[in-house]
């Protein structure tokens, strides 16, 4: 699902602003994290790289800011961000020994069945 929406940025990013691509991914980014190191390494690759030094939660945070862009792919904008917190919050579940609850188990199913829909012809 994550490379998924990597994917789907990035030809966005690159079909919508072309050589500017990656200056607009920075700026979109901007504020968003005090990982200082993060802006150097992706000023130093190209863009398809850089997408890769993005945190899941900044994917979030691009598609919100051109949802226009990605309405289409996930029609139901409140569910994509409730689901999309979800799926970042469960992505420490199950860490150190911590046991999942069944409530959150569910959740989590839901959330991950909403992007698996959503995302289904996009490989």
């Amino acid at each position: 699902m994550e490379n998924k929406l990597r994917k789907i940025i990035f030809y966005n990013l690159q079909s919508k602003y072309g050589k500017k691509a990656k200056q607009k991914l920075i700026e979109y980014i901007e504020g968003t994290t005090i990982d200082k190191t993060q802006f150097s390494k992706i000023n130093e690759k190209k863009l398809l790289d850089a997408m890769e030094e993005l945190y899941f939660s900044q994917l979030k945070h691009i598609m919100l800011k051109d949802w226009k862009d990605y309405q289409n792919i996930f029609s139901d904008k409140v569910k994509f961000e409730q689901f999309f917190d979800v799926i970042n919050s469960s992505r420490g579940a199950g860490d150190h020994g911590r046991t999942i609850s069944d409530e959150d188990e569910l959740m989590y199913n839901i959330a991950f069945k909403f992007f698996e829909k959503c995302l289904y012809d996009y490989d």
